[in-house]
């Protein structure tokens, strides 16, 4: 006996197969009681076939044949009734089968004063409508399922069939109901909540449409198409998660079917970075909002929206309040380079310059701000004020200023020189030189730059300043303290990253940025003294080294798909975002949500968790895993404790070969 694929539905899914198989054991019993005469049980058999296939047609003539005999069999003498002819499903006309009920019914309300319904017209009306189905006669299918419902209400196969009719024909909110009976009837059948899902779309009942499509992933994980209908539902509510992780699902069970839905798992991918990086920006914005002087506030802002004018004015305003007029100058110039009709930075800019006796620079700066908007009246006075005493600087320029490129020690000596200005390209190429080798880093760059010549260890040495510069993992602050250099009155960070640059080989930058670390990874770069952080930024990470031992870029990137398909560098995703995030873990045996949980204080602080473990958390014995106990394994291993070694590095480096265990209820020991 060979079983048709069914019309309505899709090709059977592997969950369909089974009930199938287990359907014709069903049939099989059916036949057996059958030969017996045992109709009741005949009949529960064949119930349960349909039950595990409800569009099996055979199976449901045999029902119908059971039943007749059954019928034929019980009927009471004293109310006995002319038997009709055996029931049969082969094109049955409905105006027969509405015949024949009225016929049936005015006999047995003859017979005796009960109100009886033949349940075996519900299966003929059921049937009638298949066939109805099947030669296109839709409404006539509708009329012969609702009688089948009236006489049975409890066909939950034939509440489905009319839902997909009603859907078909434009009654939306009926199929809704018909669906629904259909659900309340058969909860577990899959079908169902996906015709459902699909309706509520079309009435724009999206959250009711989403738990229908949940709910048929739940009970037919393999189906591919609602996954692909959740996402794009997702997709259109913008709810980029839920549209990441269905998309994917529908990849991983239909990958061939095209590329198309590869795009709109990027474009979601894209949608939910953004949608994250915003929510960051979000938290800055506000935080800055409460204190306008938050210097880290913008910081971090403007590394989540490095073309915002606004903010690094905002910066720079914030630095020249603490004193700090080299980094307004930074600022403010930035803010400027972002949006070139910015009148207030331009103002700013030249309130700066001017105070640090830049007064040429000064007074271009001005001139620009008042031609943007000439109204300026306060900036017009300043310019007057500068301007006067140029007057006596112009007199002061040495006649020969090709004397410089000739003998540049006389720039050191004469620092009235860095105010000359000067169109000679070869002169400002030999002053940018000059002043790089003197350790001023900031007007060698600027004259270098004005040069407009190429000069290739001058290049490489901005590109990788710039690298440095735009990284978070370069810290002035630790690098300074870690490494006892003493801040000078010109300390700028250009200079800090300069200085690094030319004599920082070994040297940490970062507490998460461990130069002989990374090194030894690779010995062949400390070899060619290649420097590690520049090799980490531009090669290493892309590559999975690790920056640190409690830092695991591969594993970091395999749990952070979005941070990799964005083409981020791991490390400084995590510098960034660990905190507002609080989940994302840099090492298997550490946890950043149980960190924070279990030290509220670290949390209030804003500091990085990995960051605050491996400066204060080892010495204060924080746990930094639910089955790493710090305290236990130092007290278990005094040596460690003694030479001041981080437990949580020792154990991850030493544990296969030591066999330390991490925690009492723990043991590495295999027995």
């Amino acid at each position: 006996m060979m079983l048709k694929t069914p019309t309505i539905f899709s090709p059977l899914t592997q969950q369909q197969q089974i009930n199938f198989k287990q359907a014709k054991h069903f049939f099989s019993l059916g036949k057996v009681y059958e030969k017996k005469s045992e109709w009741k049980k005949a009949i529960a058999a064949y119930r349960k076939a349909i039950e595990l296939y409800p569009d099996w047609k055979e199976a449901r003539q045999s029902l119908a044949d059971a039943e007749n005999q059954l019928q034929e069999k019980t009927i009471n003498t004293k109310q006995q009734i002319e038997p009709s002819k055996k029931l049969t499903i082969a094109d049955y006309p409905l105006e027969k089968i509405l015949a024949k009920q009225e016929e049936q019914e005015s006999a047995i309300a003859t017979a005796s004063n009960a109100v009886i319904v033949n349940p075996n017209l519900a299966d003929d009306y059921h049937t009638n409508g298949d066939n109805l189905v099947e030669k296109g006669e839709k409404e006539e299918a509708i009329k012969a399922y609702i009688k089948a419902i009236e006489i049975n209400p409890e066909l939950w196969e034939v509440h489905h069939k009319l839902g997909n009719l009603l859907q078909e024909k434009g009654e939306l909110e009926a199929a809704v109901t018909t669906y629904n009976k259909s659900i309340e009837l058969k909860p577990d059948f899959c079908w169902s909540h996906n015709n459902l899902a699909d309706v509520l779309v079309k009435l724009e009942k999206w959250d009711e449409a989403i738990v229908s499509y949940q709910k048929t992933i739940e009970l037919e994980p393999n189906f591919a198409w609602s996954h692909y209908n959740l996402a794009e539902l997702c997709l259109f509510l913008e709810k980029w998660d839920e549209a990441v992780n269905a998309y994917r699902q529908f990849i991983q069970i239909q990958p061939d079917f095209s590329p198309k839905v590869e795009e709109k798992l990027n474009q979601a991918l894209h949608q939910q970075v953004k949608g994250r990086l915003e929510q960051a920006l979000s938290y800055y914005l506000q935080a800055i909002e409460n204190d306008p002087m938050d210097v880290e506030s913008y910081q971090k802002a403007l590394e989540i929206k490095p073309d915002d004018a606004e903010l690094y004015f905002g910066l720079g305003n914030a630095w020249i309040t603490k004193g700090e007029e080299k980094k307004a100058v930074t600022a403010y110039r930035k803010a400027i380079e972002v949006e070139q009709n910015f009148a207030d930075a331009y103002h700013c800019l030249g309130d700066v310059l001017a105070e640090k006796g830049e007064k040429e620079e000064a007074i271009k700066v001005y001139r620009k701000a008042i031609e943007i908007q000439p109204e300026l009246w306060t900036v017009r006075h300043k310019l007057d004020d500068l301007l006067s005493q140029a007057e006596e600087l112009e007199a002061e320029v040495f006649a020969d200023n090709k004397s410089f490129d000739k003998h540049p020690t006389n720039i050191e000596s004469d620092p009235k020189v860095l105010e000359v200005k000067s169109d000679d390209a070869e002169l400002l190429l030999g002053l940018a030189k000059t002043l790089y080798h003197q350790g001023k880093y900031q007007k060698s760059m600027e004259h270098y730059e004005k040069s407009q010549l190429i000069d290739s260890d001058l290049e490489e040495w901005i590109e990788k300043n710039k690298l440095i510069d735009n990284s978070a993992t370069f810290d002035v602050d630790f690098y300074l303290a870690i490494n006892n250099i003493e801040p000078q009155e010109d300390s700028s960070r250009l200079k800090v990253i300069s200085d690094y640059i030319k004599s920082g080989y070994l040297e940490n930058t970062h507490p998460l940025f461990n130069a002989y670390y990374y090194l030894n990874q690779t010995p062949a770069l400390l070899d060619k003294k290649f420097n590690p952080l520049i090799h980490f930024l531009q090669i290493g990470w892309k590559e999975g080294r690790d920056p640190h031992p409690l830092f695991d870029t591969s594993y970091y990137l395999k749990h952070s798909p979005d941070v990799k398909e964005a083409g981020m560098n791991p490390l400084e995703h995590f510098i960034k975002f660990s905190l507002v995030e609080g989940k994302r873990n840099p090492h298997p045996l550490f946890e950043i949500s149980y960190y924070l949980d279990n030290n509220p204080d670290v949390k209030k602080s804003g500091m990085n968790p990995l960051q605050h473990f491996i400066e204060f958390g080892v010495s204060e014995q924080r746990n930094p895993h639910p089955l790493f106990d710090t305290s236990y394994y130092l007290e278990n291993h005094p040596d460690i404790k003694e030479k001041g070694i981080n437990p949580l590095e020792h154990f991850i480096e030493k544990s296969g070969l030591e066999q330390k265990n991490p925690h009492p209820l723990f043991s590495t020991k295999i027995t």
